[in-house]
């Protein structure tokens, strides 16, 4: 959460203020850490947290993803808010797209401006302008919603991370930048052939299985310099290296 960056930054001062003959790093760090106060937070019946997030712009607001009860017996699972610091929880949503992938990813991001404003991102992506108690699907270029950045100036300004690479939106995530214009396909692993140029293979994450020349004649690789071999994710392409003929 936000006070990470805080409780540094006071480090930080507490030992550039100190010298020699005042005291020593070690008696710095008690009289510091003597004065913070821990305390448990968050819906303890709400099974497992996958996730919290706090309202930038309002210290008390706070967001938190859970996972639901033993083996999902429960209907605890969803979308918790504090409006106390963590004093207290309300459940605000169970639906269960919320946590479809809680036992791979889910995040929640908080608007940093306006404390009604959630972004919930697992394999869609989903936003509410209520607090959490109803949510619409964003259309995105790509499934499996990894992070999301959002400018804390501007939260119209977003830049989206899944499966298939990265896009920017300056409207709040009513239309997005393409993900043809940018390197950003996710590879598991490589390997070569002895061909002259010789290729390169490799499995890419929701994007079928490729290869693509180590050099191109017309003196830059592009689009054209892909070729598909295989389908499906599964990282391994196997071939005779001196005829890959059949991979």
């Amino acid at each position: 959460m936000h006070t990470r960056h805080v409780a540094g930054g006071i480090i930080a001062a507490a030992f550039l203020s100190l010298t020699p003959t005042q005291t020593s790093a070690t008696d710095a760090e008690r009289a510091f850490f003597d004065g913070i106060q821990a305390r448990n937070v968050g819906p303890f019946r709400g099974g497992r947290a996958t996730v919290a997030e706090g309202v930038q712009q309002d210290p008390h607001t706070y967001y938190m993803g859970t996972t639901g009860g033993v083996w999902k017996t429960t209907n605890a699972g969803g979308l918790y808010r504090s409006d106390d610091g963590g004093e207290t929880w309300t459940q605000v949503n169970s639906d269960r797209l919320l946590i479809a992938r809680s036992w791979y990813y889910m995040h929640v991001f908080a608007d940093p401006v306006d404390a009604d404003t959630v972004y919930v991102l697992n394999a869609p992506f989903l936003k509410s302008v209520d607090g959490g108690e109803h949510f619409s699907r964003i259309s995105v270029p790509h499934g499996d919603n990894h992070d999301l950045w959002i400018n804390p100036r501007d939260p119209a300004w977003m830049v989206n991370a899944n499966d298939g690479g990265a896009n920017v939106s300056f409207d709040g995530g009513a239309s997005w930048s393409r993900q043809d214009n940018q390197p950003t396909a996710q590879f598991y692993r490589v390997n070569t052939d002895e061909q002259f140029e010789y290729r390169i293979y490799g499995g890419q994450q929701d994007n079928s299985t490729v290869a693509i020349r180590s050099r191109s004649r017309d003196g830059s690789i592009g689009r054209d310099d892909w070729e598909v071999h295989g389908g499906c994710e599964s990282a391994h392409v196997a071939f005779d290296p001196k005829n890959p003929e059949l991979t």
